[in-house]
């Protein structure tokens, strides 16, 4: 089974007053030497840019694909430009289309899968779209309908398709590159990012988890995307990264990180709250009204410890303000943005005892490791961390891991687990906390104020003590 490729970047169209996208071409020498280095180099392996993207070009190249798909192959397709639908049928515009002979001079995305089809092979078509804001005048119109998509890439079949924007949205340009930020992220997705075994969900996955923060980073106003993801989610399209060395015990890969967060939880009683009067009532429920209560009292409070970290932000991590975005909501909810992570914190009445209120604070979304083990980054958020939850992407077998555990029988670990197998509690000797295990994930714990370097070498040790079972013991 071999792979091949088909990149197009459409800068222009024809005579239409489209805006032209430059950074097209730009795209798609960037996604040709990523598939290359991905070694989908089984020739013929074609691209065209600029004014070679016409009809007749890209149709030729098809045809000269088509010779040498067969059964079981693979073609990725990759097209950044613009779509239109009319009359129910989907195309792609090309960079002589004319808008009043799009049969002849567009591409019908039904006609192409039916042929690709035809061979026995399958598609994995990534399209990097813009849908600009501005009236169509001319025939159809700009974009594409989701219905049509869902009935060109069924769940039934092995095509799937990723795209950049369905309903509304420019493609926004990250202009140290002069790449579309989506684009981008399916490029780092492709060459390790996203989790591997490689499927269209877990790079939809990682899309989703990425893009809205490079479009605060990028985008002036407030930016609108609409990436979809339709066809066969959850086949197969890679086995492995370029390069699949194995990640050392004492680092963490991009896969793993973005499934960390680093929490704190603090109960309080509701009467020591330092904006509660001496005799004023309480609620004697923590129902909506009761909450909302709480959150407005709070305010100040909340405002002033977002405002604070804020700016530690910034002298610590040496973020620049532009790239920082903080606020408070009306309901007792204040975060902080940055390139790197996300902090949030929260104040609740406990549902169990309202004589109680909680505050949860996290810090999440990572988008690189060296920032755990940073100085600062402790010396920041240390005070408020004391638990570190790691998230499966599928099940893990909780059995298996208590089997693997009684095996080793490791010198100073010690285990219980639930009579019905779904769950365990690991103590370590020489650590403080406790590690529990369920199917969906692992929690650390320790004492508040716990150094959070300190939790999450308990997550590389527990890792390198039981080789590695959160990628072995999958359900």
């Amino acid at each position: 089974m071999s792979q091949f490729a088909l990149v197009i970047g459409t800068t222009f169209v024809g005579e239409t007053d489209l805006p032209r996208r430059p950074e097209s071409e730009a795209n798609a020498q960037a996604m040709a030497d990523c598939l290359r280095s991905l070694e989908i180099s089984v020739e013929p392996f074609y691209v065209l840019m600029g004014n070679r993207a016409t009809r007749i070009g890209c149709e030729s190249r098809l045809k000269k694909l088509l010779k040498n798909l067969h059964s079981g192959d693979t073609l990725w397709l990759y097209y950044s430009g613009y779509a239109l639908t009319h009359e129910a049928q989907s195309y792609l515009l090309c960079a002589d289309s004319d808008p009043d002979d799009l049969e002849t001079t567009a591409w019908n995305l039904a006609e192409i899968l039916e042929k690709i089809r035809h061979t026995g092979a399958r598609t994995l078509a990534l399209f990097d779209l813009s849908i600009p804001p501005t009236p169509w005048e001319q025939t159809g119109e700009l974009g594409w309908e989701e219905g049509n998509l869902r009935e060109i890439f069924d769940t039934e079949s092995t095509d799937a398709l990723l795209c950049a924007n369905v309903n509304e949205g420019i493609s926004y340009v990250n202009p140290e590159r002069g790449l579309s930020v989506w684009t981008e992220r399916i490029e780092e997705g492709l060459a390790g990012a996203a989790v591997y075994p490689l499927t269209a969900k877990r790079l939809f996955d990682y899309i989703q988890a990425e893009l809205p923060k490079a479009l605060r980073k990028q985008a002036e106003s407030q930016a609108v995307q609409s990436p979809a993801l339709l066809g066969a989610a959850n086949f197969v399209w890679r086995d492995a990264p370029p390069g699949n060395i194995p990640q050392p015990s004492s680092q963490i890969d991009a896969a793993q990180l973005k499934r960390i967060v680093f929490r704190g939880v603090i109960r309080q009683r509701l009467k020591d709250l330092p904006f509660i009067s001496k005799g004023q009532k309480l609620p004697d429920n923590a129902g909506p009204y009761a909450q909302r209560w709480l959150a407005k009292l709070c305010e100040p409070t909340l405002k002033q410890e977002i405002e604070d970290l804020y700016n530690a932000v910034r002298e610590e991590l040496g973020f620049k303000r532009k790239e920082l975005e903080a606020g408070t909501t009306e309901e007792g909810y204040g975060y902080i943005r940055t390139p790197q992570f996300d902090y949030s914190v929260c104040l609740a009445l406990d549902p169990d005892d309202v004589s109680q209120v909680i505050w949860r604070r996290e810090v999440g979304h990572f988008s690189e490791s060296a920032i755990l083990r940073s100085p600062n980054f402790r010396k920041v958020f240390g005070a408020y961390l004391d638990e570190l939850t790691f998230d499966f992407s599928t099940p893990l077998e909780v059995e298996a891991l208590v089997d693997r555990i009684e095996e080793k029988n490791p010198k100073g670990v010690k285990v219980r687990v639930a009579g019905d197998g779904s769950s365990c509690e690991i103590t370590i000797t020489g650590f403080k906390g406790m590690l529990k295990v369920d199917r969906k994930r692992i929690v650390i714990s320790s004492g508040a104020g716990t150094n959070p370097e300190s939790l999450l070498e308990q997550f590389f040790r527990f890792q390198t003590q039981f080789n590695q079972p959160l990628a072995g013991l999958k359900g």
